[in-house]
């Protein structure tokens, strides 16, 4: 779990908001590899062990899809947030 939340670059001149922040930490977690508990580096996928089998697979935290062989991490990510017209 991060602790801190990541503030944006000065040259960025708007404020952002608490759910903006939070996207931009997980993002700058994600490409600078923190770590997280235990000293782990944060990843989508989780190692699991068959119990019957004795098996290892990874299984994505978001898709919850199971591969056989260690995926690469993928890099680079889009921050974007839905804008409300004005009217």
């Amino acid at each position: 779990m991060l602790m801190h939340l990541a503030c944006a670059a000065p040259e960025i001149a708007t404020t952002l908001y608490p759910h903006q922040r939070k996207a931009l930490t997980f993002l700058l977690a994600r490409e600078q590899e923190w770590e997280g508990a235990g000293g782990k580096k944060l990843s989508l996928w989780q190692e699991r062990t068959n119990p019957l089998s004795q098996q290892t697979s990874w299984v994505n935290v978001v898709t919850q899809a199971e591969v056989f062989s260690k995926p690469d991490e993928a890099k680079g990510a889009i921050l974007a947030d839905d804008v409300c017209p004005l009217y």
